[in-house]
């Protein structure tokens, strides 16, 4: 009888040693894939490095958000669509969707196809386009390094700000030494 009691006392240690070790695993399993999921999701990356593929997409009036995510990914402009419907939630280019056929490059993220399915120009685009001008500008009027000019705060808007007066700081410690 001992035998037997001290057999099913083994048995029953190995069964919730493996049982631990099962959760374990599945924890640790569980824990990659929600790490990979939450940083594709928050990562934004593109299918393929640029230049990418050009690739003709047509949406209609009655596709959802879903429709348009699985067409993407059977296309392949997206590697999962789940992700790319989550993706298109939390952008900030999340309006409706206008009908009409687009050419979508493997090379762009999801904000800049849904920018380019609701018809958005790049503002990323203008916004240098503005600094270029500026910095021309300044090339143009022969701002050099050994000249004296003003500094001007930018207004974001291509307009210059106030006047930004240098603060002259004094060195405490070396008057005390």
């Amino acid at each position: 009888m001992k035998v037997r009691e001290i057999a099913l006392s083994f048995a029953s240690l190995v069964i919730r040693l493996a049982l631990v070790v099962i959760i374990v695993f599945a924890i640790i399993r569980f824990g990659k894939q929600a790490y990979e999921f939450g940083y594709k999701l928050f990562a934004v990356e593109s299918v393929d490095e640029p230049p990418g593929r050009d690739i003709v997409v047509s949406v209609g009036p009655e596709d959802g958000m879903t429709d348009i995510a699985k067409m993407l990914e059977e296309k392949g402009l997206t590697g999962d669509w789940k992700l790319f419907f989550l993706q298109s939630k939390l952008s900030e280019y999340k309006d409706a969707i206008v009908p009409g056929t687009y050419t979508l490059n493997t090379s762009m993220n999801v904000d800049k196809m849904l920018m380019t399915l609701q018809n958005i120009e790049d503002e990323e685009a203008e916004e240098q386009g503005e600094a270029d001008e500026l910095t021309e500008q300044a090339i143009e009027e022969g701002v050099s390094g050994d000249d004296n000019f003003d500094i001007y705060g930018y207004n974001g808007d291509g307009s210059e700000g106030e006047l930004i007066e240098p603060e002259i700081v004094e060195d405490v410690e070396a008057e005390g030494e």
